[in-house]
């Protein structure tokens, strides 16, 4: 069974075993986690409970790109096992969106 997880006017489909080509590019994760909605989530959360890779990509994504909820992602990172360096900045949102 696929799931359909609208990006814009993308669809980026998943299946139920986790694919890393299913999830396209980090430009793709990025929208992801920038402009989705909660079902699209809980099916990229349930992708990453099985996935250490795909954890590690997301963990990268919220380091580095600018996100209006990077605490969020990372407490979620963290209800999956991964470590976490809560006195690791991460990029600000409002401050770049503002340009």
């Amino acid at each position: 069974m696929d799931t359909k997880i609208p990006v814009n006017s993308l669809h980026v489909s998943f299946s139920e075993s986790p694919d890393r080509d299913d999830l396209g590019s980090d430009e793709v994760l990025a929208q992801l986690l920038d402009r989705s909605h909660m079902t699209e989530w809980r099916v990229l959360y349930r992708l990453a409970k099985a996935d250490a890779q795909l954890r590690s990509r997301i963990k990268r994504i919220i380091l580095t790109v600018p996100l209006p909820l990077p605490r969020f992602w990372l407490v979620t990172l963290v209800s999956l096992g991964e470590p976490v360096d809560w006195n690791v900045p991460v990029p600000d949102y409002f401050e770049t969106s503002a340009t």
